[in-house]
């Protein structure tokens, strides 16, 4: 096995989000000269020491008409990323050991102390052709349900101890508290069965036969028709896990939520992304990012 692994990252976008897009794809670059100089350096020292060459790759190709016509552009990183693990040297060997993707209001961290998260998320899953990322947001509602309930709970102890027993209250929240406890059951059950906890904005994709199968499904007519609602390309990599197409459950990884990426930014954290998703997000992106860029001293 060669002691050197090349890691392409690709963002896709277009004049509409270039605002701060650029500044993501600026940080990422910076984030990119400083980990190959630190592979650079300690490989140096160390022939046995794998190397880890990173590059960022930014595109703004319009797909063909037929593809832009039925898809919006969430699905453009899906060609993209086929291009690139398709990319051969001069001798017919793979360009790229792993391509990455990263969403374009993403960038990595900089100011990580752990400079080598991503060789350890790589090497401890190196048996994984697909890593993805846990969304934060998608249980959200069963917590809410959760926590009133315990709350709930909660008072129906604290009435039952300091007052007076009444009968028809006392019902009244055991019922209401074993309604809340059934819909949450409920909505867990259809969530596992319909769903998977997983957010597209940043993938690693081993470059494998197998990997390249599973980008080419994505491309399909199957994959986009039967995704799973709302999403667009987040839908369909959830239909394929829902499905398991292709044996994709025991050929990739779910990554908890803040390992590969947060959806904050808080300085202690050691994510190896800044992901700003979601709507709440949408109008800072551009100050978010650029208040990044200046903490960084990336000029």
């Amino acid at each position: 096995m060669s002691n050197i692994q090349n890691i392409a990252i690709c963002t896709w976008y277009d004049d509409a989000i270039a605002h701060y897009a650029d500044i993501a794809r600026d940080i990422n670059i910076a984030w990119k000269n400083k980990v190959n100089d630190y592979y650079t350096s300690i490989s140096n020292n160390n022939p046995e020491q794998t190397k880890y060459i990173f590059d960022v790759l930014t595109d703004n190709t319009e797909p063909t008409d037929e593809w832009k016509e039925k898809r919006k552009p969430h699905w453009n990183r899906i060609p993209m990323l086929s291009n690139h693990l398709n990319m051969k040297n001069d001798d017919g060997t793979n360009k790229y050991d792993y391509v990455m993707w990263i969403d374009a209001d993403a960038c990595f961290r900089y100011n990580n102390n752990y400079t080598d998260l991503f060789e350890s998320i790589v090497t401890r899953y190196s048996g994984k052709d697909l890593i993805f990322s846990q969304d934060e947001d998608d249980y959200m509602i069963h917590r809410t349900v959760i926590f009133t309930s315990l709350f709930i709970l909660s008072v129906i102890v604290l009435l039952y101890v300091f007052l007076p027993f009444n009968k028809f209250m006392f019902i009244s929240l055991v019922t209401l508290f074993s309604l809340l406890v059934l819909v949450t059951l409920i909505m867990v059950i259809i969530k596992y069965n319909s769903d998977y906890d997983l957010n597209s904005g940043v993938i690693i994709i081993k470059n494998t036969d197998y990997s390249k199968r599973t980008i080419e499904y994505w491309k399909s007519s199957d994959c986009y028709n039967n995704r799973v609602k709302p999403w667009q390309d987040q839908g369909c990599l959830r239909y394929s896990m829902v499905r398991n197409i292709n044996n994709i459950q025991n050929n990739s990884v779910i990554l908890n939520y803040g390992i590969l990426q947060m959806f904050e930014y808080n300085q202690e954290d050691e994510s190896l992304i800044i992901h700003f998703a979601g709507d709440k997000q949408k109008h800072k992106r551009q100050e978010l990012l650029l208040n990044l860029k200046n903490e960084f001293g990336i000029n």
